[in-house]
């Protein structure tokens, strides 16, 4: 325990004073040392053995020895040091692959970035840094390095699709962000505009063939126009008044039908292009599916069919228990429920439930004394719905398998709110409207 000069006395039982304790240590270590050499020899010696610093002696009322462990910069200089990008890659392929290291696999793949390598030697450095990464559960960082060994030194996004070691990182929302922008990937726009095309296959067809009979026909309009005026001009060699007529009538009725058919088909394109933006906003969402397994929602897409309930803690909580009484048949046709619990918002019923628990407690205060309030707090606080953003829809606790296909849980909930809210937007829904499922 921590002592002070107060409480320490010696055998006639007399406090010493500050200078005089001082004094008294010092002769006393002296004198230690004088007498048993060989005890602080042998200290030393294993202090060196053990690559330790040297042993620092301390004393009060008795003598003993610290051993103080030698600095992280002295191992790390004793470590080999590559002399060219190949060394260095060979290298961190043994610790990666044999020893397991994957820190120190990571020092010697930086490593060998800096020692100028070659275009080869850098994509290899670049991408076994990105499977160490992935390794460490380092994502970002990982989809970083595969990035630029792909777009920078012509590295194949084959090899990083097939690759074991990166099997966990393309389930990551940073690998959807990395494929973006890749050599060979899909951007998001991309992504949206095939999947847009998907939807209306023959739109593209429609506005080739509708908009080139349109064109025909508003050309033939201003060609009319000029024999129109002929015509009522009149004269020698004058066109026919009521053809002229006709023909304008034709070629103004053409003009419209095919506009307004080209204007559709581009309406429709747009809303099914801001649809699918949504989409793929939502797939970018995070599902929970345990302490260290953490997926987009793009990943269930083909599996399941998500049912999302947004709103207070009380409006989910009931529509689960409704859903629960037709598991079955929701099980039957796909239909998973992510509940999405607002997180920046006061239930005014979970308020209610807050005072009615503070008030019970209080009155088992009053009756019942500081010890048994206490144990009855602790009881009740155990049955009690955690705080805000946990309990249903937000905690992170292990569910079965069953459970899990049926209840997906959301992680990072502040988005989910977001895309909530950007959504009631884009649907025309009151923003006034708290409980929401779709």
């Amino acid at each position: 325990g921590k002592r002070t000069v107060d409480s320490i006395h010696w055998k006639r039982g007399a406090a010493l004073t500050r200078s005089s304790l001082f004094a008294h240590v010092a002769i006393r270590m002296l004198v230690h040392r004088m007498r048993h050499p060989h005890r602080l020899l042998r200290q030393r010696q294993a202090c060196q053995a053990r690559q330790l610093a040297p042993c620092v002696r301390l004393s009060t009322n008795r003598s003993h020895c610290l051993r103080v462990a030698a600095a992280k910069a002295e191992a790390k200089s004793s470590k080999p040091q590559p002399k060219s990008a190949k060394e260095a890659v060979e290298a961190g392929l043994l610790e990666f692959g044999q020893r397991r290291d994957y820190e120190e696999a990571v020092r010697l793949f930086k490593a060998a970035m800096d020692l100028k390598p070659s275009s080869q030697e850098a994509a290899a450095a670049l991408f076994n840094l990105g499977c160490a990464y992935a390794k460490q559960r380092k994502f970002k960082d990982a989809a970083e390095a595969i990035g630029e060994a792909i777009n920078s030194h012509d590295l194949k996004l084959e090899v990083a699709l097939k690759d074991d070691d990166l099997r966990e990182l393309r389930d990551t929302r940073e690998w959807l962000d990395m494929m973006s922008t890749a050599k060979g990937g899909l951007s998001r726009e991309q992504k949206v505009n095939l999947r847009a095309e998907a939807k209306a296959p023959f739109r593209l067809a429609r506005l080739i063939i509708f908009g080139g009979l349109g064109l025909g026909a508003a050309i033939g309009l201003l060609v009319i126009l000029g024999r129109l005026a002929s015509a009522v001009k009149g004269g020698e060699g004058a066109p026919d008044l009521t053809e002229s007529l006709t023909n304008l009538s034709i070629n103004a009725a053409a003009v419209a039908v095919f506009g307004f058919l080209v204007l559709r088909d581009l309406q429709s394109k747009e809303r099914d292009t801001r649809v699918t933006s949504r989409e793929e906003g939502l797939g970018r969402l995070l599902i929970q599916l345990g302490p260290r397994r953490v997926l987009p929602l793009i990943r269930f897409r083909g599996a399941v069919r998500p049912v999302i309930i947004a709103g207070d803690r009380s409006f989910v909580e009931r529509c689960i228990k409704d859903g629960e009484q037709r598991l079955e048949m929701l099980r039957a046709r796909g239909v998973s429920v992510v509940p999405v619990i607002y997180t920046s918002r006061e239930d005014p019923e979970e308020k209610l439930r807050a005072l009615k628990r503070s008030m019970s407690q209080q009155q088992q205060q009053d009756a019942k004394g500081f010890a048994a309030a206490g144990s009855s707090a602790a009881a009740q606080g155990r049955q009690e719905p955690g705080p805000s953003g946990s309990g249903i829809g937000n905690s992170e606790v292990s569910l079965t398998e069953q459970d899990r296909k049926w209840r997906l849980e959301p992680s990072a909930v502040a988005e989910w709110e977001e895309w909530v809210e950007a959504q009631k937007e884009f649907a025309g829904v009151e923003k006034s409207r708290r409980n929401v499922w779709m």
